[in-house]
């Protein structure tokens, strides 16, 4: 066997013994404790917030100095800007041309069809191009504190999320930045 070859081998295996096979770090010393009301359980899913939670936290501070992080969800509220279940057309997509929408009262003729009249009481035209936010959406609501191991609160607030997966992940990288924030400031 050529030494090159021998030598090719034995960097390999050192290569192969010195390499990681844990992706992330070791989980930090932080309890994640969430929980929600019974109303509010087909809107967001509590041991996937933790899950996510708990990786956010090995991703975002693995030196975490111990502490305690609590969620908990009390509800819903309406917000601004959300998504609409009637919004759709130009507003919600876009649209190439210019689109004006018609808002017209109900005829009070016996034979309506008969009329050919249906008086409009107001247009609203969106532009071409224009992307706008529908109307309202339900957010789910709630409250979490950061607590360190010798019992002192560290931070405490409200927390909104919509329903759905993208918008829990959100919130469980926002909570593991935190933490890892005040744990830097308290050590």
């Amino acid at each position: 066997m050529s030494p090159r070859i021998v030598v090719a081998v034995l960097l390999l295996l050192a290569a192969c013994a010195s390499t990681s096979t844990h992706p992330l770090a070791a989980p930090p010393t932080v309890k994640v404790v969430i929980t929600a009301e019974p109303s509010l359980h087909k809107l967001i899913d509590v041991a996937k917030i933790t899950a996510d939670t708990e990786l956010a936290l090995r991703r975002f501070a693995p030196a975490a100095m111990p502490a305690t992080v609590t969620m908990h969800f009390t509800g819903t509220s309406l917000v601004n800007g959300g998504p609409s279940a009637s919004s759709a057309g130009a507003e919600v997509h876009g649209n190439p041309e210019e689109v004006t929408y018609r808002y017209a009262v109900a005829s009070f003729s016996q034979t309506p069809w008969l009329d050919g009249f249906q008086p409009v009481i107001a247009t609203r035209t969106v532009p071409a191009g224009t992307l706008t936010g529908g109307g309202q959406g339900v957010s789910v609501v709630g409250t979490y504190s950061i607590t360190g191991a010798n019992g002192v609160m560290l931070e405490e607030g409200p927390i909104l999320t919509a329903p759905g997966y993208n918008n829990q992940r959100e919130l469980a990288w926002f909570v593991a930045r935190r933490v890892k924030e005040l744990t830097r400031k308290s050590s």
